[in-house]
């Protein structure tokens, strides 16, 4: 694969990769600094002469182990941050984990960052399985036989996952928001 090839990969998938680092990681800097990594693996594994099947799915593969990973390593970080194990760190260093809110509408940014809230509680309810199935077909766009091969399951099992997941997000969602409506009319 030449450098021009690559930046057509880079262009085509960068996105999705991206998107559902976002989402594992609900850190814009590190999902950033995590892609960077996807590809530069992906680069040093096509420059050795090996190219995946599935391109695509592959590079969701590695983000996910890679996410993975960070996840880890922050967890460590908090434990230790809880009990002062860590120096304290520069101001620039800790992460905005909404991203700037440049020429926003502050009523606009509250209540996008409450939806926002909602929407992570209601997917961190979901089973493992079926936060993966939709992180994975929704937010990265990965299709049902290359979950099915990520999974190492069939594509029928697939669909039914998603679907038992989007019901449950509904229900969690419409919980959400009557809990919501609920807090609000007692204050």
């Amino acid at each position: 694969m030449d450098g021009k090839e690559f930046v057509g990969l880079y262009d085509v998938h960068y996105p999705r990769v991206y998107r559902y680092l976002l989402w594992r990681l609900r850190e814009r800097a590190a999902a950033e600094k995590v892609a960077a990594e996807v590809f530069a693996i992906a680069l040093r594994t096509f420059q050795e002469g090996s190219e995946p099947r599935q391109v695509g799915s592959w590079l969701v593969e590695v983000a996910d182990h890679l996410a993975s990973r960070v996840l880890r390593r922050m967890q460590v970080e908090d434990l230790l941050d809880e009990v002062g194990l860590i120096a304290e760190r520069e101001p620039g260093a800790v992460p905005d984990k909404m991203g700037p809110a440049v020429e926003r509408d502050p009523e606009e940014l509250v209540i996008g960052r409450l939806e926002n809230a909602t929407i992570r509680a209601c997917m961190d309810a979901l089973s493992p399985e079926e936060r993966t199935a939709l992180l994975l077909r929704i937010v990265a766009g990965v299709s049902a036989s290359e979950v099915a091969e990520l999974l190492r399951t069939t594509e029928d099992v697939v669909r039914r996952l998603q679907l038992r997941a989007l019901r449950a997000l509904r229900t969690l969602w419409k919980e959400a928001e009557a809990n919501a409506g609920r807090g609000s009319t007692g204050a």
